[in-house]
């Protein structure tokens, strides 16, 4: 019996003999556990109940895996501890940014009083600088003479200033300044000699010089931009420099003066006149007047010296060439070609040879037909060449012209300056 067992165990694969074995040894291992237990939890309890002590059982084996519960438990633990941190930091970052502006704020506002206490006491010290630079030069109670009172705003003894750089109240007129009294101080110093700390009453400063009649002036240099208000059709030749074509330019912006200053003459009105240039295809022009009318109902109409210029920025207002003189002169060589064929298309006599030797003369009475076939052609010739004399003649009298339309923006240069005087 025991030789079959072997037999068969040895007839196993190693591997089948390994299994076999581990199944073996696990089920003692069970057996023992399920007869050894009960019996040690029973002398266990009892002995509990009647030592009625606690022990604490030392385990020396490997100790059970954590389940998937106290995964979890430990991890919500985590996460709460970490959120508590979390929220602890945050809030010790807001109360430190709020003390830190808070901070800031009451070290502007320190900041702020001491320049305002600085400023008074910079006033203060300065005000009590100019009293006694005046009590200093004081030597008697008789040497001190007060100054005027100084006028209120809206005296009309006030002199007014010209106009501002804008322009716009230039055309106001300064009043005559008024004789003012100026104070100096005087006084002797040690060595007898006069200062001039002392208060001692000078003559009358004279009166500035009165300012011109007019105030709206107008420099060399000036720049004024308008618009034409009608086109021009300048001749392009010299008989049409003696009799330039006028024009009328609306002033539509104020003019630059010098300085960046600048004079309110917007909506005057400026004539000008000028002439074609068939090298430059433009028509330069001349300005020759100006007109204005102030708020108060004033005219002011004055000499306007100075040129314009275009768009492009060039002298002169640049346009379209426009000749009629080609179909003209066309016409007249037409009408020269039909006169001379016309001529050449007559019959002409031929003359005869008489060699009878009588002394009598010999007449040839002319053909009828011949007759009119040759007065026509003479007659179409002569009528075609008055024709193209005619045409000549117009020709000449023709003469290319600049085009200007209407609307355009040009910019006047003042080459002298003028006063708008009523």
């Amino acid at each position: 019996m025991a030789n079959a067992l072997k037999d068969k165990w040895n007839s196993f694969e190693p591997e089948t003999r390994r299994k076999l074995l581990f199944a073996g040894i696990a089920a003692g291992a069970v057996g023992f556990v399920l007869i050894a237990g009960p019996s040690a939890d029973k002398k266990v309890a009892q002995e509990e109940k009647e030592r009625q002590i606690q022990t604490t059982q030392l385990v020396t084996g490997t100790p059970p895996e954590p389940t998937i519960d106290d995964l979890r438990a430990e991890n919500a633990a985590l996460q709460q501890a970490m959120t508590s941190d979390f929220n602890k930091q945050q809030k010790e970052l807001t109360d430190a940014k709020v003390a830190a502006q808070q901070t800031q704020e009451e070290a502007a506002r320190l900041l702020q009083q001491q320049n305002s206490d600085l400023a008074t006491q910079l006033d203060t010290m300065q005000q009590e600088l100019r009293l006694l630079k005046m009590s200093n030069g004081r030597t008697s109670e008789s040497n001190s003479i007060a100054l005027p009172p100084l006028p209120e705003l809206g005296d009309s003894t006030l002199p007014d200033f010209p106009g501002s750089p804008s322009g716009s109240d230039a055309a106001t007129k300064p009043t005559k300044p008024v004789n003012t009294l100026t104070y100096i101080r005087k006084e002797e110093n040690a060595n007898g000699n006069p200062s001039s700390l002392s208060p001692e009453l000078l003559k009358p400063v004279p009166a500035a010089s009165e300012a011109p009649a007019f105030a709206n002036y107008l420099t060399t240099g000036s720049i004024i931009e308008g618009v034409l208000l009608n086109g021009m059709d300048a001749p392009a030749e010299l008989q049409g420099q003696k009799n330039p074509v006028p024009t009328t330019i609306r002033v539509k912006a104020e003019a630059i003066l010098p300085n960046r200053y600048r004079q309110d003459i917007r909506e005057c009105f400026i004539t000008a006149s000028g002439f074609g240039e068939l090298s430059t295809e433009r028509a330069r022009l001349r300005t020759e007047r100006i007109a204005c009318i102030s708020k108060d109902g004033k005219v002011m109409d004055s000499k306007l010296s100075g040129y314009v210029i275009g768009e492009d920025g060039k002298v002169g207002v640049r346009g379209r060439v426009v000749t009629k003189q080609g179909a003209l002169i066309g016409k007249t060589i037409l009408a020269s070609f039909l006169g001379q064929l016309g001529e050449g298309l007559a019959p002409s006599p031929v003359s005869s040879l008489n060699l009878s030797g009588s002394g009598t003369t010999q007449f040839q009475q002319p053909n009828l037909k011949d007759l009119a076939t040759s007065g026509g052609y003479r007659g179409a010739a002569n009528a075609m060449n008055e024709v193209a004399q005619f045409y000549l003649d117009l020709a000449k009298q023709m003469f290319p012209v600049i085009e200007i339309d209407a609307g355009r923006h040009v910019s006047i240069i003042l080459i002298e300056g003028v006063g708008l005087s009523s």
